[in-house]
């Protein structure tokens, strides 16, 4: 006669304090022992309260690929499950679906006509950024950029003295200064 090992699964990633973009590619991965030979795998975005599928059916072969969905959260979880509905195993502790990192250029977007000398705020919206910006502006339509400020915190708003370079051809860009991403003017 046999005596056996008493089945298990392991999850072992995402199985805590992981940062998984939105739209990325990951893995899930699990350790495993005499299960059925397939495993249901499903996500939860908040701490376990209601969960999601992601494979309702995958054979039991420790790894499935994932396209990260587009449910930022800082309080998900990975469960992975016998299809025979035990043994079971989720993340030992939470991880984090981040935001694809956006900036929104707002003001100057187009149609504006700022005088030389005057006084006006370049303002912005993003969303996952390294904190710091760089601003630019072009006077022939992004040919070539020139540097209002090379690094300042990402708070949305600059105040800039308009130069003295007429031009009906301007934009202004902005860019996380870790290069990514970046927009500009309409």
């Amino acid at each position: 006669f046999t005596i056996s090992a008493v089945p298990a699964i392991t999850v072992t990633a995402p199985n805590g304090g992981e940062t998984w973009q939105v739209s990325s590619d990951h893995n899930i991965t699990w350790t495993s022992y005499g299960t059925s030979g397939n495993v249901r795998i499903e996500y939860s975005n908040n701490n376990g309260s209601s969960w999601s599928d992601i494979a309702p059916t995958t054979p039991d072969d420790g790894s499935h690929p994932w396209t990260i969905p587009n449910t930022p959260s800082t309080s998900c979880l990975v469960r992975i499950t016998d299809s025979d509905g035990s043994p079971t195993d989720q993340s030992n502790a939470v991880f984090t679906i981040s935001a694809v990192p956006t900036i929104t250029v707002t003001a100057p977007n187009g149609g504006e006509t700022w005088q030389v000398g005057s006084d006006h705020n370049i303002t912005w919206t993003s969303t996952g950024t390294s904190g710091t910006v760089r601003i630019e502006y072009s006077t022939n339509n992004g040919s070539s950029w020139t540097d209002i400020i090379t690094s300042t915190p990402d708070d949305g708003s600059h105040p800039w003295t308009i130069p003295n370079y007429p031009s009906t051809n301007c934009l202004v860009r902005i860019s996380d200064t870790d290069g990514s991403p970046t927009d500009q003017s309409n």
